[in-house]
């Protein structure tokens, strides 16, 4: 019992962490010369689809257009009994026109998350329950543990497709010492059929965090077509009283994966809280 206790403390915890880095995400084109996201690559946390989507205009029809996500999760079996599982998800993807009428139904779009969803009898929400302690001062420079899902319209070569988003953020040990566990799969679909054009993977590489808040599909490079950005961060130790890390940006060609460029900054915050003992 107490074991369970501590893990839903630890989840709390994570919780109240994820509501911070993303308050704090808001305030970050002023903090690092990073453009915002055209749509992030995460649209909500804990399971709900952010209120951005999914209205959109890809016909150009007087009126909005709804492109609207299914799911269907399943959670695996907890056998090492850490309160930890992988999870299963598929999407069936609708796009109606303005009258409600289906236009085009793509199914059988799916990610498998690492071994980072809560799994708790009766807990049933998609949920990530690692534990992650990144420096408070730097946290929203880290990845912190939600759910990625969400859906976008993106413009490239001259083409307008259907972007959905889904997996999932989540670390786990210090950010000195810790490991990237984020999976976040990017679909980019004909928006005629639904037909899928090109599939994108994001995973965690080794000492580096993903920052899914700040990564996101945009025109980084002012080329006229969208790119998917991908922003991670690397540890720095702290040094004349300052915490410091490494922002590395790299913009990825949307229909094709072809890394078009990349770009690394320094960025440090020092902190004298005069409330301190």
């Amino acid at each position: 019992m107490n074991s369970m206790i501590n893990a839903s403390r630890l989840r709390n915890f994570a919780a109240t962490l994820t509501t911070i880095a993303t308050l704090g995400a808001t305030f970050q084109a002023s903090a690092v010369p990073q453009p915002q996201a055209a749509f992030p690559v995460c649209f909500g946390s804990f399971g709900f689809v952010a209120s951005a989507g999914p209205f959109v205009d890809i016909n150009g029809s007087p009126g909005l257009e709804t492109i609207v996500p299914h799911r269907s999760v399943t959670i695996e079996a907890d056998l090492d009994a850490d309160f930890l599982a992988v999870a299963h998800t598929t999407y069936i993807v609708n796009y109606h026109d303005e009258s409600g009428t289906l236009v085009w139904q793509r199914p059988g779009l799916g990610v498998s998350s690492n071994e980072v969803m809560t799994a708790l009898p009766g807990f049933d929400l998609l949920s990530v329950g690692t534990n992650f302690m990144p420096p408070l001062q730097m946290i929203e420079f880290y990845t912190l543990g939600f759910v990625c899902e969400g859906v976008g319209v993106a413009e490239a070569g001259g083409n307008t497709y259907v972007v959905l988003s889904a997996g999932a953020a989540a670390a786990e040990g210090s950010a000195d010492a810790g490991t990237d566990l984020s999976k976040i799969r990017i679909w980019v679909l004909n928006k005629d059929n639904g037909n899928v054009v090109f599939t994108h993977t994001l995973a965690g590489q080794p000492g580096r965090f993903m920052i899914p808040q700040s990564s996101g599909v945009l025109d980084i490079d002012g080329d006229g077509d969208d790119e998917l950005v991908v922003v991670r961060s690397e540890y720095r130790p702290p040094a004349g009283g300052k915490e410091r890390v490494f922002i590395h940006t790299e913009w990825i060609n949307l229909v094709t994966g072809v890394s078009e460029g990349n770009t690394t900054v320094n960025y440090s915050i020092s902190m004298d809280n005069q409330n301190n003992p």
